[in-house]
């Protein structure tokens, strides 16, 4: 009995040491992805029930992939390894911290609204800044970390939808910090269109810069303009807001010194860039129902030549929408001041859409856009 009993406790031990591999990740001893989804679940679930906020904060090493390709790989394990251990330092015992992959890594706060995640994030930042990392007896850099915080119930209410926030701060923060200085409730009232969903990603967007913030608004009234006059149904209509307002969610992940290049961006750069429609189409995608609006922002780059990206769709392989926006938003850009060039008058505008009709543009909606601006 004894000897069988042996094997019974045996077999357990080693479930539970199986069972703690599976769920943790082999460097840093944190969950890893999966856990931390299934985890940010339950916790949503208890934060509906009890009515309390719940902050998800993502964050990231700076710079990480050319610390390694400099320092190799096994200096760079040692610096995940820092980074989780102050995650575990700041956090409180009901926190759930977690290793997102690569060098991202994630943090979900029960109970804890915006002003009590900033008081984290701040005493994150000064745990990570504290010292700097010490290479070996000679050498030494600091590590800094970029973070995107998300707050339930404020920014949005679905699992996706706090993931996909969360992200977008991330991005927004790596480019060089987020202004903070419009209340949600101010930007959603300047808007068309039923943004209840997507708040979140409108205040990132708006507070990522005076250019950002102005773009939306004005992009949103030019599409709430087209829709009715062409006579949109109200679905097509909630698509266009949508995709026009957050057109540049993508954009967030370009840092910001190559959209503030002078001049003609060099080859790997325009690379870079063309990567934005991707990057916001996925991050809307998650979203359940969110499909149509998910397509339009990755298509608003194609050109009716055939000519655009990231697909070579032509004609009318582009959707509908997406066509659309393809020309409110060069109309938009054009009569905005950018940090490479003046804005362009109302006439040279109209100008450069009818003379790249037919190529960038499908024809037929820049002949309806011009006559709704008469």
């Amino acid at each position: 009995i004894a000897e069988q009993s042996a094997v019974a406790v045996q077999n357990a031990k080693l479930y539970e040491q199986a069972k703690l591999l599976a769920d943790h990740d082999a460097l840093t001893g944190l969950p890893h992805q999966r856990s931390v989804q299934e985890r940010l679940h339950y916790e949503l679930k208890r934060a509906r029930r009890s009515k309390t906020p719940l902050s998800l904060l993502m964050m990231d090493i700076d710079k990480f992939k050319a610390f390694n390709d400099t320092y190799g790989h096994q200096v760079g394990d040692r610096v995940l390894k820092d980074v989780a251990e102050m995650l575990r330092r700041v956090a409180r015992a009901t926190d759930v911290i977690g290793r997102y992959g690569g060098d991202e890594f994630c943090a979900i706060l029960p109970d804890t609204d915006r002003a009590a995640a900033d008081v984290f994030k701040e005493r994150l930042m000064q745990e990570v800044g504290r010292e700097p990392f010490h290479i070996d007896a000679k050498q030494s850099v600091p590590i800094r970390l970029s973070i995107g915080v998300a707050v339930y119930p404020d920014d949005c209410e679905r699992h996706e939808e706090l993931l996909g926030v969360a992200d977008a701060a991330l991005y927004a923060a790596k480019r060089g910090g987020t202004l903070q200085s419009t209340s949600t409730g101010e930007l959603l009232s300047m808007l068309e269109g039923d943004f209840r969903r997507f708040s979140g990603f409108v205040a990132v967007l708006a507070n990522a810069g005076v250019i950002k913030r102005e773009h939306l608004i004005k992009i949103n009234r030019l599409a709430a303009r087209y829709a009715a006059a062409a006579h949109l149904d109200e679905q097509s209509r909630q698509t266009l807001l949508v995709a026009a307002t957050l057109s540049d969610l993508g954009e967030l992940a370009v840092p910001a010194v190559i959209l503030s290049k002078p001049g003609k961006l060099e080859k790997d750069d325009l690379e870079f860039i063309k990567r934005h429609p991707q990057i916001g189409h996925d991050i809307i995608a998650v979203m359940p129902g969110c499909e149509d609006i998910a397509q339009t922002i990755l298509r608003h780059h194609e050109r009716f030549d055939g000519s655009g990206y990231p697909g070579g769709l032509h004609g009318e392989q582009i959707p509908p929408l997406a066509r659309t926006l393809a020309v409110l938003e060069a109309y938009a850009a054009m009569t905005s001041d950018r940090p490479h060039r003046p804005a362009l008058s109302d006439a040279a505008a109209r100008r450069e859409l009818q003379a790249n009709a037919g190529t960038q543009f499908d024809p037929a909606i820049v002949a309806r856009f011009l006559t709704l601006l008469d």
